[in-house]
């Protein structure tokens, strides 16, 4: 899985509040702490968008499926 796949699937869910759990599942076969996990490292390792990267960390951090200690660098 490549850090592009995980950025396109956040941005292309970010409207709709996130992809769940069985998107992110059935999409990448892993649950979704990891999933965020990658996309955290992801984003500090892209060049997106800082405000896209910000709602996609709010989003993770509002519906309790990423950590407090997972932030931006």
């Amino acid at each position: 899985m490549e850090s592009a796949e995980i950025l396109e699937f956040a941005v292309k869910w970010l409207p709709f509040g996130g992809g769940s759990d069985e998107d992110i599942f059935v999409r990448f076969g892993i649950g979704p702490e990891e999933y965020f996990s990658r996309l955290i490292e992801a984003i500090n390792t892209s060049s997106c968008s800082k405000i896209d990267a910000q709602q996609v960390i709010a989003l993770a951090h509002s519906r309790r499926r990423l950590p407090p200690e997972h932030t931006l660098m």
